[in-house]
């Protein structure tokens, strides 16, 4: 079951944009190997970073779910997936890095 929907604007600069847990800062240079560029997605411990192809302004829809959802894939050139540990702070501290449009 979802619990929540959001959906952004954001301009992908450098062709990438980040998920993080503000209380987690990530040095993400080292985070962009030939493996992960190539799939356009690096993650470690409390970041998700997606990579675009273009450095222009990007949709993102962020889901949150109770369970694993069913994935349906069949209007997508490319789908990745991933989890993001994320531990609840005070203020629900995610962030979403990019500049919105």
């Amino acid at each position: 079951m979802m619990i929540s929907n959001h959906e952004f604007k954001i301009f992908a600069d450098y062709h990438q944009f980040y998920l993080e847990d503000k209380n987690s800062p990530h040095e993400t240079g080292s985070i962009w190997t030939q493996e992960t560029v190539e799939r356009m997605l690096a993650t470690e411990k409390g970041l998700v970073a997606v990579g675009t192809a273009r450095n222009m302004t990007v949709p993102v829809t962020i889901e949150i779910h109770e369970s694993e959802p069913i994935l349906e894939t069949g209007n997508f050139s490319r789908v990745n997936e991933c989890s993001l540990e994320y531990l609840f702070k005070q203020n629900d501290n995610c962030g979403l890095y990019g500049l919105f449009a």
